[in-house]
């Protein structure tokens, strides 16, 4: 420390005329109890070039003083505080004492230093979970962000907050514990070592559960709407630790926490490696809780969205997700199939040879290659261009982008993108069910592209997909025969058949003649018969016919069955069934003209017909 400044560990009272040149590190307003929107304080962590730390508190009546000329991560020179003893809970820094400013403290603004931008006080998992009561001090941690719960809402104070639980893992001690027992352990008992492995991972793995509330939910959302869905390192600064059942947890401190998701800092290099060092996959997914990757692929392609085509999806106007089979005819080689993207997930942009993140809002040196391609998709109704960002590509390649990356580094026109990895031909001819935004992008130059949300190329979940749409599709198009000019026209009206049925056997005791007839299911065949549709007079006689044949009383329902039978001498009805079929077995008790015209016309118009024997 130059001798004209003074050290943050030699500060204690009762002295004021202290003179330091430190760097904020952190600063939040403290809210009033009961009434959040006016200040209490204004609280600081201030970090000297001996990366020693020290609390400064701003009261109320001076926070409009200094507020606007201090600002976090700059470097100050400030003189005159009052020095009082740093008690209570939730200390944010482990000094003995904190600073008070006075009227009469001055701060002045210094160009950037050597003073460490970042300074954590991190705590090993282990030495929290071995906590038994409430922590005195805020606490920083870093660990792999494993899982993100349930977003829940809770009301208090007629205000509606977010919460949700996360997990943080480490496994940090688990190899100084191997490399013991390994000293022990000769060849001749590798089968117990690989047993002991396994075990300690399990018994070592630590896992610390940390609830956010309110803005920390909405930044935690933002980040994973980026898209990012690798286990992400995390920083937690200034977390308070808290028994939750007994188990020690972890709960951020409303506007004093702030959270660090993959920040391009040194102390996040060091964890990474520590992790690959330890044989641990750093890349493993993100397990999030009711999002699309904790929905199982057949429910979400099966169950969950909405069906649709392709020309459907190029003609709807209203945004939503769908899903659509077809098979990827082509890829789109144009611009490049990589982009850059901060550790935080953010997408980046070199700008004279160097990255500026606008998330981080500083320049980084660490930069992530995801994927971004185009492919064409055609279905019977017609194609479009669907784009695949890198978890949807990774999932058909089976690889990720960094690798591919690394494999055809060498490559320069692949790299700039005028040619395309061979990798990327092995797509075309696959077929796929895409999960799908009709929200178009607009600022592509092809109609009708829209972004994949999800994909599978699971055989089985297709054959399902296609044995759903075989069933469902001929019951919502195929037309209805009617009586017409013509056996071939046919009408949109909609058949009646099971509607007529149904009121015929509930007459079917009061109706005489038809108490007798016993129809024979088994082997029931439809015959399909080309559409013509055309609207003509009879069709709609017909139906008025049949609709006042189901509303008649008993006793006219053999009159007006009798008048339909005695119309439809008058058309011409050619014979098309095939000659190998034959009508279903009837028995018959009704009059001789009666049973011709039942078979004659009824027949024809429900289609029911049976396979004869060989």
């Amino acid at each position: 420390m130059s001798p004209s400044f003074d050290a943050i560990s030699k500060i204690v009272p009762p002295r004021e005329a202290w003179r330091l040149k430190v760097r904020v590190i952190r600063a939040w307003i403290v809210p009033s109890f009961g009434n959040p929107d006016s200040p209490n304080s204004m609280e600081l962590i201030l970090v000297d070039e001996n990366s020693n730390k020290i609390q400064a508190t701003i009261r109320k009546q001076l926070i409009n003083r200094f507020k606007d000329n201090i600002i976090e991560g700059n470097c100050y020179k400030m003189c005159y505080f009052s020095v009082v003893p740093n008690h209570g809970s939730y200390r944010a820094t482990k000094h003995e004492f904190k600073l008070t400013f006075l009227f009469r403290t001055i701060v002045t603004t210094l160009p950037d230093d050597i003073i460490p931008r970042v300074c954590f006080t991190l705590y090993p998992f282990e030495e929290i979970l071995q906590m038994s009561q409430d922590h005195d001090y805020l606490v920083d941690v870093i660990g792999l962000l494993t899982l993100v719960g349930e977003e829940k809402s809770y009301d208090k104070d007629g205000k509606t907050i977010k919460m949700v639980v996360v997990e943080l893992s480490s496994q940090k001690f688990v190899a100084s514990l191997l490399s013991y027992f390994s000293i022990w352990f000769s060849f001749i008992f590798c089968f117990i070592y690989f047993l002991c492995y396994n075990l300690l991972c399990f018994i070592c793995r630590m896992v610390l559960r940390c609830a956010l509330f309110g803005e920390y939910v909405d930044q935690l959302n933002h980040f994973l709407s980026s898209g990012y869905v690798e286990q992400p390192v995390v920083i937690l600064q200034l977390a308070k630790v808290k028994l939750f059942r007994g188990q020690p947890g972890l709960q951020n401190v409303m506007k004093a926490t702030k959270i660090y998701l993959n920040p391009d800092l040194a102390a996040v290099v060091d964890f990474r490696k520590s992790v690959v060092e330890q044989g641990i996959n750093g890349t493993q997914p993100l397990f999030i809780a009711n999002e699309g990757k904790t929905i199982s692929l057949e429910d979400d392609f099966m169950r969950l969205t909405k069906k649709s085509t392709i020309d459907e999806l190029q003609e709807n106007k209203e945004d939503g997700t769908f899903v659509i089979l077809g098979t990827i005819t082509d890829v789109v080689e144009e611009g490049c199939w990589w982009y850059s993207t901060c550790v935080c997930g953010k997408t980046v942009h070199p700008e004279s040879g160097v990255y500026f993140c606008d998330m981080c809002m500083h320049h980084v040196t660490n930069v992530i290659p995801r994927y971004r391609l185009k492919v064409v998709v055609s279905d019977e109704t017609g194609q479009g261009i669907f784009v695949l960002f890198d978890r949807e590509t990774t999932y058909l390649v089976k690889k990720t982008c960094g690798d591919l990356f690394n494999e055809v580094h060498k490559d320069s026109k692949v790299l700039c993108g005028d040619d395309y990895p061979i990798i990327f031909r092995n797509l075309e001819g696959k077929k796929v069910l895409l999960k799908v935004n009709t929200k178009s992008l607009g600022v592509d130059r092809y109609f009708g592209t829209f972004r994949v949300k999800r994909i599978c190329d699971d055989a089985a979940i297709i054959s399902m997909f296609e044995l759903a749409q075989t069933e469902i599709t001929p019951l919502k198009d195929a037309p209805v025969p009617v009586f017409g000019p013509e056996l071939g026209e046919t009408s949109n009206t909609k058949c009646l058949e099971n509607t007529v049925m149904s009121s015929f056997l509930q007459k079917e005791a009061n109706v005489a003649g038809l108490d007798d007839i016993h129809l024979d299911m088994e082997g029931v065949k439809e015959v399909d018969i080309q559409d013509h549709s055309v609207d003509s007079d009879e069709n709609v006689v017909l139906s008025d016919d049949i609709g006042s044949l189901i509303r008649s009383d008993v006793d006219e329902t053999q009159d007006l069955l009798s008048h339909l039978l005695d119309d439809s001498r008058k058309v011409n009805v050619p014979n098309v069934v095939p000659k190998d079929a034959v009508f279903l077995k009837v028995k018959r008790n009704l009059e001789a003209d009666f049973d011709k015209e039942l078979e004659d016309t009824v027949a024809h118009c429900s289609k029911i017909i049976k396979i004869e024997d060989s």
